[in-house]
């Protein structure tokens, strides 16, 4: 037995307003708000493929480079995430 789904039967959610109905023709507007209705958010997949690589293209430097610079009378010293990261375990 298959599990019912939204999609299975023929409703659609509003992005907008949040609103669920029946999604009669591809090209349904919605009753509330008449924004335009989707089973799915349009490009959903490719935008999270955008954000993936986006990810994992700045987490290196996110880490590795400077967050916050101290400077006092003694000295300046610059401190990373990883660095916090060492200091608490230590």
């Amino acid at each position: 037995m298959t599990t019912p789904t939204a999609a299975r039967a023929g409703l659609a959610s509003c992005h907008t307003c949040g609103l669920v109905q029946t999604l009669d023709h591809p090209h349904a507007r919605c009753a509330r708000c008449h924004a335009a209705l989707h089973f799915r958010t349009p490009n959903s997949i490719a935008r999270t493929w955008a954000l993936l690589i986006a990810a994992a293209i700045l987490y290196i430097p996110a880490n590795l480079l400077p967050i916050m610079r101290t400077a006092s009378l003694v000295g300046a010293q610059q401190d990373t995430i990883m660095s916090g990261v060492v200091l608490c375990w230590a």
